[in-house]
């Protein structure tokens, strides 16, 4: 995308080489060999001699000696992509039932008993793991700019001491998909996309559907992941075997496909997401999303208006949600309208790309400033 608006850019990829041409280097940076990789990735940036680095690596795959050896010799963008830079369990919910955290993580998940590692051993990993998280916290407060998808995780990020004038919102962004001819629907299919994953919320969306056997549907469930034998069972447990498959991964035009085809989608996460990029990817389509009211999906699932938003881990409310739009096909198309001109007024490439390059414009400008004074 940069490229195609005229910039020059350069790939450095966490691992050994991948065979396409594109640098890469290790991910830890420990002792005399990290010294040497430091060193060596220093000539590689002096010789590419970039105007600025965005940092896209998870928070835990550069080191925080690593990340301040890249600010301080170039301007430096930091991309946070999910909550767990700021939980110790990936969640930012208690332990003790469905409530969302809000305290700042450290020493407070300790003393509640809320991040608990079990034996001697996994504590004292633990500790290890949490000296280290402070230490890079305070790496990425100190970058010249953070960039964030959602305002969910600015105000995580700002929680978390990063300083509010550093920090930036650049929503996903989903191609345009132009008008999409929809497939008669006798029997409405509904849509699940995701990985299988316990934080998914698939089983929570098939005890959903479960109450709703009455009705005429198909569901697929698009994805794959260590539960999908689980929810395979629960799936012949709740007698809807026939009416519901599980395809694995699709690559993207089979995904299109199905969200030309449906009715919904579901999107069941029980963990506020940072945005939740496939809302889009299907509100793009012209397809409306039943979904939790939780973390970033509120920048994009207006209830009411690009589809119906219900409490969190209710799965009487998504029942609820999910049985309206099959009763309603007309309030389903016209959600679908709605959530597809949103996408077009708020989460284009265009847009995308003129907030990115205006962050990096702001960033460039501070490292000037900084260095002339």
């Amino acid at each position: 995308m940069l490229q195609a608006a005229g910039h020059v850019a350069e790939t450095l990829l966490l691992g050994t080489d991948n065979g396409v041409g594109e640098a890469t280097f290790p991910a830890t940076f420990d002792g005399l060999a990290g010294r040497r990789h430091r060193t060596a990735l220093r000539r590689r940036v002096a010789a590419f001699a970039p105007d600025l680095i965005h940092v896209h690596a998870g928070f835990t795959s550069l080191s925080a000696v690593l990340l301040r050896d890249l600010a301080a010799h170039t301007p430096t963008v930091g991309q946070f992509h999910d909550v767990g830079s700021f939980c110790y369990l990936g969640t930012r919910r208690y332990r003790s039932g469905d409530r969302l955290c809000e305290r700042r993580v450290g020493v407070g998940c300790w003393s509640s008993g809320c991040y608990r590692p079990q034996g001697l051993g996994p504590k004292l990993r633990g500790i290890g793991h949490s000296l280290v998280r402070a230490d890079l916290l305070a790496a990425w407060r100190a970058l010249h700019r953070i960039v964030l998808p959602s305002a969910y995780l600015l105000d995580l990020a700002v929680l978390h001491g990063f300083a509010p004038d550093r920090v930036r919102v650049v929503p996903n962004f989903q191609p345009s998909a132009g008008a999409q001819a929809r497939a008669p629907d006798d029997v409405p299919l509904i849509l699940f996309v995701g990985s299988l994953l316990p934080v998914k919320g698939a089983h929570l969306a098939l005890q959903a559907l479960g109450r709703l056997t009455a009705q005429p549907w198909q569901a697929v469930f698009a994805g794959d992941g260590v539960e999908r034998a689980n929810l395979e069972r629960q799936c012949r447990e709740l007698g809807m075997a026939e009416r519901v498959r599980f395809t694995g991964a699709l690559e993207r035009d089979a995904i299109g496909a199905l969200y030309d085809r449906c009715r919904m989608l579901v999107h069941a996460s029980v963990i506020p997401e940072s945005f939740g990029l496939v809302g889009i990817e299907a509100m793009a389509r012209g397809v409306p999303v039943v979904g939790f009211d939780l973390g970033g999906v509120k920048e994009w699932l207006v209830d009411g208006e690009t589809g119906i938003a219900v409490s969190p881990w209710s799965v009487e409310g998504l029942a609820r949600g999910i049985e309206r739009l099959l009763r309603e096909p007309a309030l389903a198309a016209e959600l679908g309208q709605a959530a597809q001109a949103r996408v077009g007024a708020h989460f284009t490439t265009e847009r995308f790309l003129a907030a990115t390059l205006t962050v990096y414009a702001e960033t460039v400008e501070q490292w000037r400033k900084q260095r002339k004074a």
